[in-house]
């Protein structure tokens, strides 16, 4: 057999996986998953994708007999597995596959917001996932966010700083700061500016001319988001 046949027949296995695993989801799983694979998911992931769908089948209980088959339903399982395709690592799949069971079990499913906060996911990345779960934690789940901190010591290893820093040091802060930024931007923390106590105003930096910030803190949805994607 030569390598493309070896190639075809395995991408036709998973194909056949992902059909198993949305059959009880989605009606015509066949045609339905043929077409997303043909059109918007590369052949290099499929070996992600059936992996996803796999583990999706795994945790998914007889609930999905009773699901209606809605077009919002049908839609959202794609989005799902687009993203599940471009995870590239168990964790984010984990994430993905906890925020689709979240809402296929939920009492009222809200496609809407459901989608909303998938959309939320794919716009960060791994390490601000881990920063929004450990601010998270601060609050919420103080029990583990030692653990949390240790599992991932890279990440939350002090930098510190002096006029001496060299150059890797002054990259990490600039990432570090970014990633906070931009979790800031898309309303999962929430910067607290550090105050002049003899004026009662923000402190000002003199390079930036932007107010020094003390703190983040999570936002409500910040909250909302660590908790459909994490293990409960």
């Amino acid at each position: 057999m030569q390598h493309g046949d070896i190639l075809e027949n395995k991408t036709t296995d998973h194909i056949v996986t992902l059909i198993k695993s949305f059959a009880g989801i989605i009606p015509s799983a066949g045609t339905f998953i043929g077409e997303l694979v043909t059109n918007r998911i590369p052949n290099q992931r499929i070996d992600r994708i059936a992996k996803f769908a796999t583990e999706l089948d795994k945790r998914l209980d007889s609930k999905l007999n009773h699901l209606n088959h809605t077009p919002e339903m049908i839609d959202f399982s794609e989005e799902i597995l687009i993203a599940g395709s471009k995870a590239k690592d168990n964790e984010r799949q984990k994430h993905i596959l906890n925020l689709f069971e979240h809402t296929i079990k939920a009492d009222k499913i809200e496609f809407i917001e459901s989608t909303y906060l998938l959309n939320l996911l794919s716009e960060i990345n791994d390490i601000e996932v881990i920063i929004l779960i450990d601010k998270y934690n601060s609050v919420y789940r103080l029990n583990t966010r030692n653990h949390f901190r240790q599992k991932h010591e890279k990440i939350f290893e002090p930098i510190l700083t002096s006029k001496d820093s060299n150059g890797t040091e002054k990259r990490r802060i600039s990432f570090q700061n970014n990633y906070k930024v931009h979790l800031e931007n898309l309303g999962l923390l929430e910067s607290k500016k550090k105050i002049d106590h003899r004026t009662n105003e923000p402190k000002i930096n003199k390079k930036t001319g932007n107010p020094q910030i003390s703190n983040y803190e999570i936002t409500s949805m910040g909250k909302i988001l660590v908790e459909t994607i994490i293990d409960q």
